[in-house]
């Protein structure tokens, strides 16, 4: 591929990376409209998910790609502003579990609802087959990446844990 081919893909990832910025900027705005931060809302989105078992703070540090240190302050905060509890494991005393408050499940539901809401909103222009053929796309793109990662990690060691992991995409795309 010659200089103008590399230079269009540049381009195009520029575009898609600025796309990317616009969307969590959207998708933001109902968070900050309840006084939440994003980053808050996927730690509140991602227990609400587990459901009554909870999850622990490594299951959600894993979830969120954050470090363990970084998920201990966001829960403590949360857990001062009465949006979840964190109780020692009944099996494992060094683990804690997380579950939502009822507070935190209304707050994670009422701001649901309205991402659900703009997202509707932000496709209303694309008919159900060209919202499958992007789905097809982000997904190809998705993959794309992970083999990346996978070749990198096996030449660099580690690299950085993806939020979901091969088995929950595949899940993910069946349930779509």
């Amino acid at each position: 591929m010659g200089r103008e081919g590399r230079a269009r893909e540049a381009a195009l990832v520029d575009q898609l990376l600025e796309l990317t910025a616009r969307l969590q900027s959207k998708l933001s705005e109902p968070c900050e409209a309840q006084g939440v931060s994003s980053s808050r809302y996927a730690a509140l989105r991602t227990i609400a998910d587990v459901g009554d078992r909870g999850c622990s703070q490594k299951q959600l540090a894993d979830q969120l790609g954050l470090s363990e240190s970084n998920v201990c302050s966001l829960v403590e905060r949360m857990r001062v502003n009465g949006l979840l509890f964190r109780f020692r494991s009944k099996t494992d005393r060094r683990r804690s579990v997380l579950m939502l408050t009822e507070e935190g499940r209304q707050l994670a539901e009422a701001i649901t609802l309205t991402r659900e809401a703009a997202a509707v909103n932000l496709l209303a222009g694309f008919g159900a087959d060209q919202q499958a053929q992007l789905q097809r796309l982000v997904w190809r793109l998705s993959d794309h990446l992970d083999a990346i990662d996978r070749a990198t990690s096996e030449h660099n060691g580690p690299t950085a844990r993806d939020p979901l992991d091969h088995s929950d995409k595949q899940e993910m795309r069946r349930a779509s």
